[in-house]
């Protein structure tokens, strides 16, 4: 076997070691009680003003990788990886700008936003953080001025922290293993359950979640993890990174999962 088969074969290998060594962590998340718990309108309207920080944290999680493998400054250079630039590019298409349920370009981001408004759900102090930053604030000034509940401040936090270390297998494992390699799953287990509860109103969040399971499901999980082994390769070190990082933003979601769920305790009975 030539040199490069056998790498791609040994990298394949990391990354099927790495995910059996992550089940664990999966497990828990599918069978956290939150996804019990969205069973009547008050509980999915609370679940989405804290999950709307993740779904706006991701895109600079994507952003960040797409900085890294393609050219994003000027004068433009050829991307040395160019099939990872490929790889990138569409993910961010279809995160930044998909199409809503009536054909118009919009993101993932805005696609939640207006689930949330057709739900009646509170979006204050996400708009809070998007005029924040827009307006030129650092993204840690303009998340404390929003007051977001606690546990997504905590996701947030994390997130970004990773996105500054700027460190190409940490970034690729938390958006293969962390987001598009867990969330279908864990949206699979909403989709009933949310039509259920909705009365008709969340058609807008059944689109997004719909959406999600097909891209992520699909060709976005696989392109993830290709971007991750391409970050990594047959670099020790860099598995080593991807490992910890993926552990990390996984045990990030389930105390995020453990505080949505803490939160829909609180609610006054139906």
């Amino acid at each position: 076997m030539s040199s490069a088969p056998l790498a791609a074969e040994l990298a394949s290998s990391q990354l099927e070691s790495l995910r059996r060594t992550l089940d664990p962590l999966r497990g828990r998340l599918l069978a956290h009680r939150l996804h019990r718990q969205l069973i009547r309108p008050e509980a999915v309207q609370v679940f989405m003003e804290h999950h709307i920080f993740a779904v706006w944290d991701f895109m600079s999680l994507a952003k960040s990788l797409q900085r890294t493998f393609t050219c994003v400054t000027l004068p433009w250079v050829p991307p040395a990886h160019s099939s990872a630039a490929r790889l990138i590019n569409d993910i961010v298409l279809e995160e930044e700008t998909d199409l809503d349920p009536e054909g118009r370009p919009a993101s993932h981001f805005e696609l939640y936003l207006g689930a949330m408004q057709q739900f009646g759900a509170n979006t204050d102090s996400i708009h809070r953080l998007v005029a924040g930053i827009t307006q030129g604030q650092s993204w840690r000034q303009a998340l404390a001025g929003a007051n977001p509940p606690a546990c997504a401040q905590r996701f947030v936090t994390q997130t970004l922290e990773l996105v500054e270390r700027d460190r190409p297998p940490e970034l690729a494992a938390a958006l293969a293993l962390g987001r598009e390699d867990l969330l279908p799953d864990l949206f699979r287990q909403m989709v009933g359950q949310v039509a259920r509860c909705s009365g008709g109103r969340l058609s807008r969040f059944e689109y997004y979640l719909d959406r999600h399971i097909e891209l992520d499901g699909g060709k976005h999980g696989s392109a993830s993890s290709q971007l991750l082994l391409a970050a990594c390769g047959r670099q020790p070190d860099a598995w080593d990174l991807a490992g910890r990082a993926a552990q990390h933003m996984l045990q990030e979601r389930l105390t995020f999962w453990d505080g949505i769920a803490a939160a829909i305790d609180h609610l006054p009975p139906s």
